[in-house]
């Protein structure tokens, strides 16, 4: 299996279907999506800028995030969207809050590799730190602007990477440091193999119950706290 039918197969079963699909309302799942790079963390010192380059533009394999107004209504049937229209219009003027036009707020971004093409979770796991940082350096700024008081949970973000024999679930936060700026983390949360279920494995289960959590606090507690924010 090469990389792309492998990208199409395990975003069909790991990832959430939308409204349109008879599945969740409020998301939308989007392949290829390229955020602004300016959300990117800056080096730590020039040396290691020197050394190792400027990091790439975020593009996650998938991203899931708030359906925009105008996918919704061009759904059929309207699908319901998760910012209303005044909502949305004041995110999108102050275009540097936004991290990508296509969807709004990403809670869960995907790298997905193959063992075939040569790559692993290695190699995923380092696009999908970078993502995430982006992800979550957006959303921090963007709360700050607002005054509004959070906690690392909420501005926390979720990633998934597969080599198409196992699957990773990570977290991403940031923590601000008086005596070095921000650190942003990274840390494995639950890993399973992507195979038929036994009852001695049942380390899919448990995934899909985090990712189920995940999902259930994007659209309740996350969304209510972006709204006030905004």
């Amino acid at each position: 299996m090469n990389e792309p039918q492998g990208k199409e197969m395990l975003a069909r079963d790991l990832l959430f279907k939308t409204e349109i699909d008879d599945g969740e309302e409020l998301i939308q799942v989007l392949p290829e999506v390229i955020f602004a790079r300016h959300w990117l963390p800056a080096a730590p010192d020039k040396w290691v800028e020197r050394q190792y380059g400027a990091l790439e533009q975020p593009r996650p394999d998938h991203a899931v995030g708030y359906i925009t107004q105008q996918d919704a209504n061009s759904m059929d049937p309207r699908s319901k969207a998760a910012l209303e229209r005044t909502e949305e219009d004041k995110i999108m003027r102050l275009d540097r809050y936004a991290s990508t036009s296509h969807l709004h707020f990403p809670f869960l971004t995907c790298q997905w590799k193959s063992q075939k093409s040569g790559e692993g979770h290695y190699h995923a796991s380092l696009q999908g730190a970078r993502d995430g940082a982006a992800i979550v350096r957006n959303l921090h700024d963007f709360y700050r602007s607002a005054q509004h008081v959070t906690s690392i949970v909420d501005t926390a973000h979720f990633s998934l990477t597969t080599d198409t024999n196992s699957a990773k679930l990570w977290v991403h936060w940031l923590e601000n440091a008086e005596d070095r700026g921000a650190d942003y983390h990274m840390e494995l949360i639950s890993q399973a193999f992507l195979r038929p279920l036994t009852p001695r494995d049942t380390g899919m289960v448990d995934m899909r119950k985090m990712l189920r959590n995940i999902l259930e606090y994007a659209v309740t507690e996350r969304l209510n706290n972006i709204k006030d924010a905004i």
